[in-house]
């Protein structure tokens, strides 16, 4: 599925030039359904995928963001903000007319943006073999974002190899931080 969705997106964002957030996630998932024949009578597709994409505007300091299921989180002025993504996935169950919600906000130097996959929160571990949870890993956030982003990637490493202990790891892990200074 992710090999389907990277191909699908450089077709997307670099052949086609998209870069409305929104739009790739449209087009993306009309992509996906149509790849694994998802309306097709009698399929028995019901692969998805969460994803969220932001686009940056140095120029103008403003950010788009839309996610199938996945959100953004920032931290500005020592304050969190979680904007959640569409309550669609990319291909499975999603109509393949659905339009992902767009979401526009200026940056200003300080902030701090941080978009990730399900892996961490999903990793089961702790004393008692439960998932790490969303909430636990906006705690790291909000305890490290004046840090620097190497920094950061250290603790995140620490605090997940910590809580799996000796379970085994659920699935892929992508954190991504970005700092405007």
């Amino acid at each position: 599925m992710s090999m389907i969705g990277v191909n699908n997106l450089n077709q997307i964002i670099l052949e086609n030039k998209q870069t409305n957030p929104s739009d790739i996630l449209v087009q993306l998932n009309k992509a996906i359904k149509k790849v694994l024949r998802q309306e097709d009578i009698g399929s028995e597709s019901k692969d998805g995928m969460d994803i969220s994409i932001c686009s940056f505007d140095v120029d103008t300091n403003k950010v788009q963001y839309s996610g199938a299921f996945r959100p953004l989180i920032y931290i500005r002025d020592n304050e969190l903000v979680e904007i959640k993504g569409s309550r669609n996935p990319i291909g499975g169950n999603a109509p393949i007319d659905f339009v992902y919600d767009l979401n526009e906000l200026d940056f200003k130097p300080g902030d701090v943006f941080y978009m990730f996959s399900d892996g961490y929160p999903d990793q089961f571990g702790g004393d008692k073999g439960k998932k790490f949870m969303n909430k636990r890993l906006k705690q790291i956030f909000m305890d490290n974002h004046k840090k620097s982003p190497l920094e950061q990637t250290e603790i995140l490493k620490k605090e997940f190899y910590q809580w799996m202990g000796k379970e085994e790891q659920v699935d892929d892990i992508l954190v991504m931080c970005i700092q405007f200074t």
